[in-house]
């Protein structure tokens, strides 16, 4: 669908869309940070866990965000395409405009690459530092 083709209805429905889309990758970004902040403390908090059971918990935390980026990439690549044809529109509502306009974000330092990339790797290379750690007292 090209942008000139947009009515204001359709550019209206888009701005709805891109904003449960947004809340949906926040909420599912959230669960996977509460799952990792959880998994963690039951690691750290709990000194008589075998080593077996801490390299279970942080090899299935890797394997939860492993998982998770590609989906979170995917779902940030579709609010990018509805955005751009938001913006491309002649009907853009003013309100976008200034959000638009407003905001200017390199690709490294966006805030969806922020939680859907960096937060990710971080903790997988935390999980991956403590399964080496781990594994040395097996």
């Amino acid at each position: 669908m090209k942008s000139r083709e947009l009515t204001r209805e359709d550019v209206l429905t888009f701005c709805k869309r891109v904003q449960y889309e947004d809340e949906l990758l926040n909420s599912r970004a959230s669960i996977v940070l509460i799952l990792n902040g959880l998994m963690a403390i039951a690691v750290a908090a709990t000194p008589n866990l075998p080593v077996e059971a801490r390299i279970a918990g942080a090899v299935f935390m890797v394997a939860i965000n492993v998982f998770w980026i590609p989906s979170a990439i995917r779902a940030r690549h579709y609010i990018k395409v509805l955005i751009k044809l938001i913006r491309e529109s002649p009907h853009t509502p003013i309100e976008e405009e200034v959000r638009f306009g407003t905001f200017k974000f390199r690709r490294w330092n966006c805030p969806m690459n922020f939680m859907c990339l960096w937060v990710p790797m971080l903790f997988i290379a935390g999980w991956v530092m403590g399964i080496l750690l781990a594994a040395r007292y097996l």
